[in-house]
């Protein structure tokens, strides 16, 4: 279950992700609650076992985060502080020259920008989406 007050964000999260939609609206499906659609989903055919499973893993995830957070927090330690300068120096070994050798820059900087301007046009249309979700909760 999420965390006290944060009831209404997940009920809305769970059924943007796992509902079946294409309009902002149709997750509600005319219910005065987040709470009370995703209930009233939750017991329709268009439930599936599988999305229950998925949610008891979202669950079990978000304890063993919220687990590490807080042993991190009472060892006064960091998840950074575990990668030391050596590993760093390591990981830096391969020269720039060996991963750019027979590389057509010029062809890799267009297929860069074609997949950019493609993921900028799919990033405005989910921020349109996205915005008529945040419509419903006003």
């Amino acid at each position: 279950m999420p965390h006290k007050g944060e009831v209404t964000k997940y009920h809305c999260l769970m059924l943007c992700f796992f509902k079946p939609w294409r309009q902002a609206v149709n997750l509600k499906s005319g219910f005065d609650s987040w709470e009370h659609a995703f209930n009233n989903w939750k017991s329709s055919a268009e439930y599936k076992s599988e999305v229950e499973e998925l949610l008891r893993n979202m669950q079990l995830l978000h304890k063993c985060k919220d687990r590490r957070d807080n042993h991190f927090k009472s060892h006064n330690h960091s998840a950074v502080g575990f990668i030391t300068t050596e590993m760093i120096h390591e990981s830096r070994q391969v020269e720039d020259d060996d991963l750019t050798a027979g590389v057509d820059e010029e062809a890799l900087h267009e297929l860069l920008q074609n997949m950019d301007d493609r993921m900028s046009t799919y990033a405005h249309k989910m921020n349109l989406d996205i915005a008529n979700v945040v419509g419903c909760f006003e």
